[in-house]
């Protein structure tokens, strides 16, 4: 039995693949929160039985056999990424720099930061911008896969995989309970998971 809240602020109840029924809710209600929360419960092979994800491009909606981190070579193409030449404390792109040996961009150089260190796979820019708004805004909550796998692959190439803990940066209770949902939580589970670190 799945409780299922959907974009349209709704919910549908399936029972062995058979609707049951379908009502409105109040995004603020008790009956949403509690939908949400069974939604980010759902483990990827019940995913792919409601939404059929696999091998399913998440930006084009390209059906592509044997695709990787839910994103194809065309859309991976147009993304922006911060690329292996980025700022060893703050993961910013150092791209705009003319000096290859700079290691640090001129704000962590000014200004210290009180962390060891930060990475990014990918810039705030262009169709990277829009996806990430609609992960963080409009219930684009499947994102956290395509997302996931990329911050994954760059949290190994960077040598921070000896992590203890991964946490989600809170959001207050309003936010969280206008939006529904926090979306680096679901980011800081997805990660968890598929390094095997203790999520907070």
């Amino acid at each position: 039995r799945v409780f299922l809240p959907t974009a349209e602020v709704s919910a549908t109840v399936l029972v062995d693949d058979r609707v049951e029924g379908v009502w409105n809710l109040k995004k603020d209600g008790e009956a949403w929160n509690l939908g949400i929360e069974l939604f980010k419960e759902l483990d990827e092979e019940h995913m792919d039985l409601l939404y059929r994800e696999r091998d399913i491009c998440f930006v084009c909606g390209d059906h592509i056999p044997g695709i990787s981190g839910h994103i194809c070579a065309g859309c991976r193409d147009e993304l922006s990424f911060v690329g292996p030449k980025s700022c060893s404390v703050c993961g910013v792109s150092l791209r705009a720099y003319i000096d290859d040996k700079m290691h640090l961009c001129r704000d962590c150089e000014v200004h210290p930061k009180h962390f060891e260190k930060a990475v990014a796979p990918l810039e705030y820019s262009g169709l990277s911008r829009k996806l990430i708004r609609d992960f963080k805004y409009y219930d684009a909550l499947h994102y956290k896969k395509m997302f996931g796998a990329l911050m994954v692959q760059e949290i190994l190439d960077s040598d921070m995989g000896n992590t203890d803990l991964v946490m989600g940066v809170p959001l207050s209770v309003k936010k969280e309970n206008k939006r529904g949902y926090n979306q680096a939580k679901l980011l800081s589970d997805y990660i968890s998971k598929k390094l095997g670190i203790k999520s907070g």
